[in-house]
């Protein structure tokens, strides 16, 4: 049996918050438009209709999380994060992490489930974001070992497996 301390129990309660912040943060897409330049708050709310104060601090949490960078008043991503998190990147995870966030929804009614309450999260891929999230993340998963797949199948002469 694991003996956890008051201080370890108290972080495991808190710890869905930084993962509330990465995910916005891929919603966002954040990691990819400060991936491509530095920009203030005040730049990147202006093009995406964010509220400038709200945007600002939602940034300076994702810097204090090692996930953005801040010189002065401009953020940016730097090249080792944004291989992973943006869009642009032949690397990227970013279609798993945005999936992540459809499941956060129905995890969200887990406490009602196990009561037997209604709890009426939208169905799976009801959202065209979402298949494509799933899809994505699919690719993601799968990317690395279809080589070895196909090898192993030995397909010949087919074009598609």
């Amino acid at each position: 049996m694991t003996c956890y301390s008051p201080e370890q129990i108290l972080k495991l309660s808190r710890d869905f918050m930084e993962c509330r912040i990465l995910l916005t943060g891929a919603e966002l897409n954040l990691f990819t438009i400060l991936g491509r330049k530095k920009q203030t708050a005040a730049e990147i709310s202006g093009r995406a209709g964010l509220a400038p104060r709200s945007l600002t601090i939602f940034l300076d949490s994702l810097t204090a999380m090692g996930l953005l960078e801040k010189d002065g008043d401009e953020y940016s991503c730097s090249q080792n994060i944004a291989r992973y998190l943006s869009e642009d990147s032949p690397e990227s995870v970013l279609p798993m992490v945005l999936h992540a966030v459809s499941l956060w929804d129905r995890w969200s009614c887990l406490t009602e489930i196990i009561k037997g309450a209604p709890c009426a999260p939208e169905r799976p891929f009801s959202k065209p974001d979402e298949l494509r999230a799933f899809i994505g993340a699919m690719h993601v998963v799968a990317s690395p070992v279809a080589p070895e797949i196909v090898r192993a199948v030995n397909p010949g002469r087919a074009k598609m497996l």
